[in-house]
């Protein structure tokens, strides 16, 4: 009976080792497809200022701004929903890092 208990234990320990390693596997593609999307020649920092900047100076602008806005979000939430929001968030670059894996399963490119 102990044994049994034991090898249930171990195997919960090893089926969430493989989830937390998938889960953050997913968070770094879409983090990482993210960061493409928006700092690509053709992305949305360089749709939005237009071909007139520089790409280097439109990635520098962008990375200011989520520096800003995270040092300024900080001070905002209470500890409860800091928690929840930094869960949302992580669940929300492993959807984003599914959809890319799916798009280049698929073929349709990144």
């Amino acid at each position: 009976m102990l044994q049994d208990i034991r090898q249930f234990k171990d195997t919960s320990v090893l089926l969430q080792t493989v989830a937390g390693f998938w889960l953050l596997t997913l968070v770094l593609i879409g983090v990482c497809g993210s960061i493409i999307k928006i700092i690509a020649p053709d992305g949305l920092i360089a749709r939005t200022i237009g071909q007139g900047a520089s790409v280097g100076a439109a990635a520098i602008a962008a990375m200011l701004f989520v520096g800003a806005a995270g040092w300024f979000a900080r001070e905002w939430a209470s500890p409860g929903e800091k928690n929840r929001i930094v869960d949302i968030v992580l669940y929300a670059f492993a959807g984003a890092g599914f959809l890319f894996v799916l798009r280049l399963a698929t073929g349709s490119g990144f």
